[in-house]
């Protein structure tokens, strides 16, 4: 019998690379990016307004040894007391990195549609439910601007998570989620025409990594380093979090990057049940083209349909293709 690390990432995290196409190998390891928005911003084309995000490590209060003082902890509905940790300019890395195992994107054969669901249709657990900027953008806007192995990083990155391993899946809390369709707004309105990108469907609005361990692993480690050597990490005093698993095989937790509201709500399902209208658009998908080079002029970004819950904005990205 094996112990399981379940990390499940929500919010705008960008992921690097995305899973192989083509005949691609699978990567030797995965990145996920917290763009930054410390503080309320624009959008790229000045129209609308992106709040404040934060990158944020969730743990279970019972998983941890000697836990440094968190930003705040919430009741989560399944978890308990769960710390949560407000981060900025760190790089995390898992040590040890599970022993017997490498990166594995879980892709069917099955084609996608609109939604999961039918017998014939990619279950929701597939990975190229989550949203592709391979599908949104032309090849020479896919490029990240930036070495996430770098020593040096720039302020557009507030948190790098370095996944070594672990089995990524796509995920969908809320069974409620509608399809969507990446657009350009017409401009004017009424007289010329959106520009849509991609087909419509519905995007996984979360993705789970699950790393395997031996029995007998008594705990796992979140290391944290500067992502630069002249910016010190900020939200957090402790340089390492040290996990350890209770009496579950499955030690269950997450990381993001949302606003604070949004992290709060993670605490239960009631999440999925607001019915106040959300945006036409998640203008928060805008921070993803942060950390692309080539992405000029209007950006392509999801719009939402009339059912959409709240909690279904945010959507995490991949922005590159597999290794």
């Amino acid at each position: 019998m094996s112990k399981t690390l379940r990390i499940t990432f929500s919010g705008i995290c960008t992921r690097v690379p995305g899973h192989p196409r083509s005949g691609d190998r699978e990567p030797e390891q995965v990145f996920v990016l917290m763009p930054a928005a410390r503080t309320l911003k624009l959008t790229e084309d000045k129209k609308d307004q992106i709040p404040q995000h934060h990158a944020f490590i969730y743990i279970p209060a019972a998983n941890l040894k000697e836990p440094p003082p968190p930003a705040l902890f919430v009741d989560d509905e399944r978890l308990g007391r769960t710390e949560v940790y407000l981060i900025d300019h760190a790089r995390v890395r898992v040590r040890p990195r599970p022993p017997q195992q490498t990166i594995v994107h879980a892709v069917t054969d099955l084609p996608l549609a609109k939604r999961p669901g039918p017998k014939d249709v990619a279950p929701e657990f597939d990975v190229r439910w989550l949203a592709d900027m391979r599908d949104i953008l032309p090849p020479d806007g896919l490029s990240l601007q930036l070495n996430p192995t770098a020593s040096d990083l720039n302020e557009e990155v507030a948190m790098i998570v370095e996944l070594p391993a672990g089995t990524i899946t796509a995920n969908f809390p809320c069974k409620t989620v509608q399809p969507q369709r990446f657009r350009i707004p017409a401009d004017p309105p009424l007289i010329a025409e959106d520009r849509v990108f991609g087909e419509e469907r519905v995007f996984a609005c979360e993705f789970i990594v699950a790393m395997e361990y031996p029995d007998d692993t008594e705990s796992v480690k979140l290391v944290l380093s500067p992502l630069s050597s002249d910016v010190p990490i900020d939200g957090i005093a402790a340089k390492e979090l040290d996990l350890v698993w209770d009496t579950a095989s499955t030690l269950d937790i997450r990381i993001g990057n949302d606003t604070l509201d949004e992290i709060v709500a993670l605490r239960g399902i009631a999440r999925c049940n607001a019915r106040e209208m959300p945006r036409a658009r998640d203008n928060d998908f805008d921070l993803h083209y942060l950390l692309l080079g080539g992405t000029t002029g209007p950006r392509p970004r999801p719009f939402n349909g009339n059912d959409q819950t709240m909690h279904n904005g945010c959507v995490p990205a991949s922005g590159s293709g597999g290794g």
